[in-house]
């Protein structure tokens, strides 16, 4: 009996230490403004005993080193509003902003990120994203793949790894890479110019086969569900040693097409359990000497009445954008100097893996995005 009330009070002890411990880090890594520090104590507290909060994942790892590999998640179409405004839809992800990252594009916090435009839609977003430029040339989602190399590519080149692209839909294999051949692509449930790739590998090759065939309330024949997009690239990352892994999600903007608000946020939740379990496998490399980034965001917002997006609704434009792990210092809520916007992210992955600019005439490019220096550490 004394053991085992010995026992009890020691765990007790332990959780409120681990409590203690959660609010001092938070608060320590906060700059001067009380509402800014509010604002992440209300954060931690909203996702404490949720899906991804544990004293495990809490430990500290130093973020100065340069990332190794870089993960950058997408949840297409997902409104800003629905990662600021209610931490009960994205608890992992308001975790991650809170206690081990930074986020951009939260209403208060300086100059907006968005897409530029001027259509916006799925393939010109995830263009501007994969190849750091505004002037893809390309308008509507019926563009041909690329033939500008996109980070995939530069991160081939540079044998920093193996790097992937995993995505829910086939569209996005049209803004993957201009080299195919070299990049590992599975793109919707059959496609992928460089799908072939990912079928050397026994546990890869199994989710592949059943992204196949599995089951989905969606239209669309060649749509695979996000929960086997997830299932594919966690086995991938947990397989190769990586320098870039890209994975669309996409089933939230499936279900606001349809004026479905529950679908939308049902998968909006399963998206970020997703989210969850790569931030774990994230944090773990990092803890064990392999610098690694993580970066979400989205390719579009959404218009005032949910359902629509584009060139008519210019409040579309509007997104966000989520990162930890290497680099990255955690801040929270973070103000941006100047307006912001998709094109940005590679030259950011570019800064975190200390790769070449992309020329010697891109800081005169007009179209050529910057570096999000505001996420770096070290940037106060």
């Amino acid at each position: 009996m004394v053991a085992h009330a010995l026992v009890g009070s020691m765990e007790n002890v332990r959780r409120r230490v681990t409590r203690l411990l959660l609010a001092i880090g938070i608060v320590a890594t906060l700059g001067s403004s009380f509402g800014q520090a509010r604002e992440r104590m209300d954060d931690a507290a909203a996702v404490v005993g949720g899906a991804y909060a544990s004293p495990a994942s809490l430990t500290r790892v130093p973020h100065r080193a340069p990332a190794r590999c870089v993960v950058v998640v997408t949840l297409d179409g997902v409104r800003w509003q629905d990662i600021f405004d209610d931490p009960r839809r994205v608890p992992n992800l308001r975790w991650l902003m809170s206690a081990e990252g930074a986020a951009l594009g939260a209403p208060g916090r300086g100059a907006r990120i968005s897409a530029s435009g001027p259509s916006f839609v799925s393939l010109p977003g995830y263009l501007e994203l994969m190849t750091g430029r505004s002037d893809s040339g390309c308008k509507n989602n019926d563009c041909a793949s690329t033939l500008v190399p996109t980070v995939a590519d530069e991160i081939v080149e540079s044998g920093r790894g193996d790097v992937a692209v995993f995505s829910s839909w086939s569209g996005i294999d049209r803004a993957a890479s201009a080299a195919a051949e070299t990049v590992a692509v599975s793109a919707g449930r059959y496609g992928g110019r460089g799908r072939a790739l990912l079928e050397q590998d026994f546990s890869v090759a199994a989710k592949l086969r059943a992204g196949e065939h599995a089951p989905s309330e969606l239209d669309g024949d060649d749509f695979r569900p996000d929960a086997a997009t997830g299932e594919l690239a966690l086995a991938y990352l947990a397989a190769h040693r990586t320098g870039f892994t890209f994975v669309g999600l996409g089933e939230t903007d499936e279900y606001a097409h349809l004026h479905d608000v529950p679908g939308y946020v049902a998968a909006l939740r399963r998206d970020d359990a997703i989210i969850g379990r790569i931030a774990e496998l994230v944090l773990d490399r990092n803890a064990h000497g392999v610098p690694t980034t993580l970066i979400v965001t989205t390719d579009h917002g959404r218009a005032h009445d949910f359902a629509d997006h584009g060139r008519e609704h210019p409040e579309s434009a509007r997104i966000w954008l989520v990162a930890a792990g290497a680099g990255i210092e955690a801040r929270g809520r973070v103000d941006s100097p100047a307006a912001r916007h998709l094109a940005d992210i590679v030259p950011t992955i570019r800064s975190l893996m200390q790769l070449p600019a992309a020329g010697a005439t891109s800081s005169r490019d007009r179209a050529a995005g910057h570096v999000l220096t505001e996420l770096l550490h070290g940037s106060r």
